[in-house]
């Protein structure tokens, strides 16, 4: 049995504010596990992955392919089209808190996915 999939983990805050753990693996749409604990998570992704390959490879007769979004070659840069408005603020933001428009943009993105992230 192919074994390269490459998962995610992450954490995923309930209603009630208790937090359970998600592991999920993007090449294989709908298979993930869940646990209390991101070990658990892993854990039951991992069976989840075996049973999903086990289906997936009795109906087609192959496993599927992976994609490389994480081995690729990331440069750093991204292009960003903003209004005019959104841009003079960013800017006006920057200068007031004495950094460049890049050092804001990348703490601004670095707070929010932190926040994703957990």
């Amino acid at each position: 049995m192919k074994n390269d999939y490459p998962s995610r983990l992450f954490p995923f805050i309930n209603q009630d504010g208790s937090v359970d753990w998600i592991c999920e693996y993007p090449d294989l749409p709908g298979c993930t596990g869940i646990g209390s604990t991101p070990q658990e998570a892993l854990s039951d992704g991992e069976e989840a992955k075996i049973a999903w390959l086990e289906v997936y490879f009795e109906d087609h007769q192959k496993y599927p392919g992976t994609t490389d979004i994480y081995s690729k070659d990331y440069n750093g840069k991204i292009l960003l089209r903003v209004s005019r408005t959104m841009h003079r603020d960013l800017v006006l933001c920057a200068e007031s808190e004495g950094i460049s428009l890049n050092s804001l943009c990348s703490q601004f993105l670095s707070a929010e996915l932190g926040k994703k992230q957990g």
